[in-house]
């Protein structure tokens, strides 16, 4: 599971088998995320996939960070 964060809004990933499992308690995860202060919680429908912010990195930011572990 993942939270990204952008200014006000919290966007909840999880691997898409379990998106039911987060809905079924949502009310739970909207409480507490309002409670860090976040205006809108929403849940990424694609689920979660490792590196999926890379496919918004150009090639060169990409080739900047080559050979880090995460990358």
């Amino acid at each position: 599971m993942r939270v990204r964060y952008y200014q006000d809004t919290a966007r909840i990933e999880v691997p898409s088998d379990q998106i039911t499992d987060l809905f079924a308690m949502r009310n739970e995860v909207y409480k507490k995320l309002k409670e860090f202060g976040f205006t809108f919680v929403a849940i990424d429908l694609g689920g979660f996939k490792s590196g999926n912010m890379n496919l918004e990195l150009s090639q060169k930011q990409l080739d900047k960070y080559k050979g880090y572990a995460w990358c």
